[in-house]
């Protein structure tokens, strides 16, 4: 009766690989920004910076390990709800990131001495 209801697994691994893409997106993005703002004198917000970074890998073993516990042990149900918060997860990391890397790379463009 409520196995109508249960997707097939393997359309829970794309979301999970898609948060684990997004995470390390993200962490891409996070690296290039903490070296940009290492051109500076900005100490707090690298260390903020650098937080960001272990979390997002964090994130990624959380994702990698909800793969494994899918698969190997087939708990569908309780990673279903972990993989639509590390999905939601990603996309904000990956949007905010991508957001303050642009602006910060405008900001000190603009104040480049000899401009």
């Amino acid at each position: 009766m409520f196995e109508e209801f249960i997707p097939p697994l393997y359309s829970f691994a794309s979301i999970s690989i898609a948060a684990l893409v997004l995470i390390g997106i993200s962490f891409l993005i996070a690296l290039k920004l903490m070296n940009l703002m290492g051109k500076g004198k900005d100490t707090a917000t690298v260390k903020i910076l650098m937080m960001t970074i272990v979390v997002n890998g964090i994130l990624g073993l959380y994702t990698a390990s909800a793969i494994y516990w899918k698969y190997v042990h087939e708990y569908v149900n309780y990673v279903r709800v972990t993989d639509m918060v590390l999905l939601l997860i990603g996309i904000i990391l990956v949007t905010s990131l991508y957001k303050v890397y642009k602006d910060y790379k405008k900001l000190i463009k603009k104040n480049e001495p000899g401009e």
